[in-house]
């Protein structure tokens, strides 16, 4: 039986950087083939497998068998897996002349830019190269501009870097999250009726209107006119600070306003009031999250 000795001078690993759907990528290998003690210079059939264990592990791809000059005991070979390169631990496997070199060589560089052929899912047509998330474009690159969401253009004209936005939904960004707007009620969500009214902190259950995960609400209340000085107080279930609460006074004229009332995890937040207020209409128009 002949004795083999294979020594790996290199991997290293080549990448074509081409934006499209199945971007070439190379992998360079080259070694040293002793027979004897001796340098081969002779075509050896080999091939080379991809495993994600040094040991055992699933076989993710295979050259086949390749017949390979080797000169002087030096081959080198151009491999072109394809591989998903994000794979965190890669070894390539050895056979020449159907005999298994072991153990495995951990593809050590495999990081790679390799893992930028898919780059998260980027995509190239009609002169656009579009960033995608799913199946959701997030932003494209073209000759006029960059677009984010179709929503927001940066593009240079005339030495003139110019930006255009366009709104597109009904919510913003606060401390308390997004604001996602209610749309259009039919109708009042409270009257004075649902209230008690005797000075001491209630409360008042929102979760059949706003959804799970709801930190605040926007609440319009509207007035009829009624004794000056009569007031209606809001705070988040469980505060007791004076300082953390929101009201509204009302007086011999009809008044209108909105408040935004922190909630607790329970979408519940508390009211009070000392006075027999009447006439008062409340809605729930969005809230944050």
């Amino acid at each position: 039986m002949k004795k083999l000795f294979f020594e790996v001078l290199c991997l290293f690993i080549a990448f074509i950087s081409v934006v499209s759907a199945e971007v070439p990528t190379e992998i360079t290998y080259q070694g040293r083939l002793h027979e004897y003690n001796q340098p081969v210079t002779a075509n050896r059939v080999m091939s080379f497998k991809i495993y994600d264990a040094a040991s055992g592990g699933n076989q993710l791809w295979s050259s086949g068998d390749i017949n390979i000059s080797v000169q002087n005991g030096v081959f080198s070979y151009v491999l072109t897996p394809n591989l998903d390169w994000r794979t965190k631990n890669l070894w390539i496997e050895t056979v020449v002349s159907s005999k298994i070199l072991s153990p495995r060589e951990k593809i050590t560089a495999q990081g790679f830019a390799l893992h930028s052929k898919t780059s998260e899912d980027i995509e190239k047509s009609a002169g656009t190269i579009h960033f995608a998330i799913g199946s959701s474009t997030y932003a494209s690159v073209s000759a006029n501009g960059l677009s984010v969401g179709g929503n927001a253009t940066i593009k240079e004209t005339n030495n003139t870097v110019e930006i255009s936005t366009k709104v597109v939904a009904t919510e913003f960004e606060s401390s308390y999250g997004f604001y996602h707007d209610r749309g259009d009620p039919s109708a009042y969500d409270y009257t004075d009726a649902n209230l008690t009214k005797d000075g001491n902190w209630h409360d008042l259950d929102l979760s059949g209107i706003v959804p799970v995960g709801t930190k605040a609400v926007s609440i319009f209340i509207l007035a009829a006119p009624m004794t000056s000085g009569y007031a209606l107080y809001w705070r988040k279930n469980g505060n007791s600070n004076i300082f953390n609460k929101a009201g509204m006074y009302f007086g011999a004229q009809a008044i209108m306003g909105d408040l935004t009332v922190p909630c607790d995890a329970n979408r519940v937040v508390e009211y009070m009031t000392p006075h027999d207020i009447s006439g008062i209409s409340i809605c729930i128009k969005g809230w944050w999250k």
